[in-house]
């Protein structure tokens, strides 16, 4: 069977680094051995060459005894006859300079050593240095971050002059190695060299694609997108030399945004060959994300989760001036998961509780600042602002941007984060952490909390089912911070949503039932759910409610054709048993005071009948998710109180004719 290419699908990984693959080597010992029999000049040169390396091999005393170690080498290296260039003993030569380029030897021995790196390079040319790379660049690759500033330029003169002078497919199987190398010289930006420095690694990007071949498949500067991908890794891989990955990414990443007038919508699958594609983003930013930008979004991942604020300031600054939001980069080309992994490493820096971090991701999360024009129009008022976002659907332009850009995989990555099965309890804490200082901006939690609220109660409750008390104790602390940073309404609306959702599961649904009403309970019974609003308005409703369906299901189903199990009835039971407990007198003194003044003969004789109740908690709940600044309760209080009663009522006399449900019984006593 023929093991050829044909008809296999092409790999999106990054190009060869232009190798033929693997590249037999030229063994050095046999040519050597070549010359020592042929050439007694030679044998003359390799032998001087040994003595003055074996001068290294006794100890060295004080720091001039490499300066003399160095020069002797020196001295037998350029006694080499004229017709040879070929370095004997190289692979000893080169851990020898190796050694000297030791950070606490003084630069006066740095400098000799790149003198006699220099004369090396030079006299086996090109085709020795490309033989021979992987021998002598390891020892220069940790010069920069010690350097002195008398050794830094000769050192970036090496480079330049021999090193990029190299083919580019010799270069590129080291390039990340060069690029690591020339990070520490951007530390610093009002270092003498700085300006340097940067030149120097932009050349290398220049060094690698000069006689690259040309990719046919993505676009003709092959160069370059193998530069960027080799100096992403760098990135991700290197958290010591990011502060220079940052400087040199501020000065030439391009912006990964479409040229005004130019039209942003590409194909995902093919963008990458697309027409639209190319003519969308320019050459260069085009660069930056092939063969695919998965490296990009780990660079900027690895530099927002970084130990150092000055760091992730500078690549939140990155992300609002060079890949915004809107950017087709992340809305169009990138893929889900990759966009979630940058959403949530950028609101992961709202855990520092850092007034210049969050300033920059409100920035990048709700897009440009809105013009004196814009601001005009905008809502005045809290109220006015939750009315335009949750009412008539007139929201700020730029809640409007996050809605369309950021909500999604924000709440994706939220939830994501919620359902980790993680022991440690400030991993289980951290998300309501980051959840609490989300809701900092309206424009932010009024979407995202209803989104991600009963799943973050559900983690709580989960974790409460295998967690000791001491770690109970710390998630509970984050939780309940955020739970009272919640709008009483929507808390509500989610038990209200959880209630019926219990009730409308078939027989095959009765575990998700069941667990349902336990986080109900856990809620009641471990959150603050005692605002006044909440006990005179929302637990009501909720009770009357939640007595309306158990008196229903009594009615129209006997316990023993019941679909509901026996378990979750009487779990039910006691959650309104609880709710009820909350309910103080005064919620019903309105009730009380409405026969006041009113003649006996025009009182209502009954309340009011409870066929539409449900419906109209139902639509408080869903629509307004219980706001009650923008709509009054579905109830006046005075209705409430009559059908709960009643309900309750029906529920006892409907538990007492079942002779086994005991514990049911005493429930509905209790409760009425």
């Amino acid at each position: 069977m023929s093991l050829g290419p044909a008809g296999s699908r092409r790999s999106v990984s990054p190009a060869s680094s232009g190798r033929s693959s693997p590249v037999p080597r030229t063994p050095r010992r046999p040519i050597e051995d070549g010359l020592y029999k042929k050439d007694k000049n030679f044998r003359r040169y390799a032998s001087g060459v040994e003595r003055a390396l074996s001068l290294f091999d006794t100890a060295q005393q004080e720091w001039a005894d490499y300066i003399s170690f160095l020069g002797r080498l020196l001295k037998a290296i350029q006694a080499h006859p004229k017709e040879i260039n070929i370095v004997p003993h190289h692979t000893t030569i080169a851990t020898r300079l190796a050694q000297c380029l030791n950070p606490s030897l003084p630069s006066g021995v740095h400098q000799k050593t790149l003198e006699v790196y220099e004369y090396i390079f030079s006299m086996i040319g090109r085709t020795g240095l490309s033989r021979d790379l992987h021998l002598y660049f390891p020892g220069l690759s940790s010069v920069l971050t010690f350097a002195a500033l008398s050794v830094r330029a000769p050192f970036f003169s090496l480079l330049d002059r021999y090193i990029f002078a190299l083919d580019a497919p010799v270069l590129r199987p080291a390039l990340k190695s060069i690029v690591l190398c020339l990070l520490p010289g951007l530390e610093d930006e009002t270092s003498e060299d700085f300006e340097r420095a940067l030149q120097i690694l932009d050349r290398s990007r220049d060094a690698v694609g000069s006689q690259g071949e040309k990719d046919n498949n993505y676009h003709d500067n092959a160069g370059d997108y193998y530069f960027w991908q080799c100096f992403f890794l760098a990135s991700v891989t290197n958290p010591s030399r990011r502060q220079g990955a940052l400087a040199f990414l501020v000065r030439k990443l391009p912006k990964l945004v479409v040229h005004p007038g130019q039209d942003s919508s590409i194909v995902k699958d093919e963008g990458f060959r697309n027409e639209g594609y190319r003519e969308g983003l320019s050459a260069v930013a085009a660069a930056v994300i092939t063969p695919e930008p998965g490296l990009l979004i780990r660079c900027f991942e690895a530099g927002l989760s970084d130990k150092q604020v000055l760091i992730q300031r500078g690549f939140l600054d990155l992300l609002v001036s060079h890949l915004p939001l809107s950017s087709p980069v992340l809305q169009k080309i990138v893929c889900s998961d990759d966009l979630e992994r940058l959403v949530v490493a950028a609101a992961g820096v709202v855990a520092r509780r850092d007034m210049s971090l969050n300033r920059r991701l409100w920035t990048w999360f709700l897009g440009p600042e809105i013009t004196a024009a814009d601001r005009d129009s905008q809502p005045n008022s809290p109220v006015e602002e939750r009315k335009a976002i949750l009412g008539d659907g007139v929201s700020s332009k730029r809640a409007e941007y996050f809605r369309c850009f950021g909500f999604q995989p924000l709440a994706h990555c939220v939830k994501r984060m919620l359902q980790q099965e993680n022991s440690v309890a400030a991993e289980r804490a951290r998300p309501f952490r980051i959840c609490l200082s989300l809701m900092d901006r309206w424009e932010v939690g009024s979407l995202l909390v209803p989104e991600i609220f009963i799943p973050a109660m559900n983690s709580a409750f989960s974790y409460s089912e295998t967690a000791t008390k001491d770690q109970l104790d710390e998630v509970l602390r984050s939780a309940s911070i955020f739970f009272d940073g919640v709008e009483s309404g929507l808390i509500w609306s989610g038990l209200a949503r959880l209630v019926e959702g219990a009730f409308t599961a078939g027989p095959t649904e009765q575990q998700r039932a069941l667990r349902d009403l336990k986080l109900v309970k856990f809620i009641l019974v471990t959150f603050n759910v005692r605002e006044e609003d909440m006990i005179t308005i929302h637990a009501p409703l909720l009770a009357l409610l939640l007595s309306i369906n158990l008196t229903e299901l009594s009615v129209l189903q006997p316990p023993e054709v019941r679909d509901m199990s026996e378990k979750t009835f009487s779990l039910a039971l006691s959650v309104l048993a609880l709710l009820v407990q909350l309910i103080p007198e005064r919620a019903f003194k309105t009730s009380a005071s409405l026969g006041e003044g009113v003649p006996v003969q025009d009182r209502p004789t009954q309340p009011p009948q409870n066929d539409n109740v449900p419906a109209r908690i139902h639509a408080f709940y869903s629509k307004n998710l219980g706001n009650l600044d923008a709509t009054p309760p579905p109830l006046p209080s005075g209705d409430v109180d009559g059908i709960l009663l009643r309900s309750a009522a029906h529920l006892l006399s409907h538990t007492l004719r079942n002779v086994t449900a005991h514990s049911e019984t005493e429930t509905g006593t209790y409760i009425l």
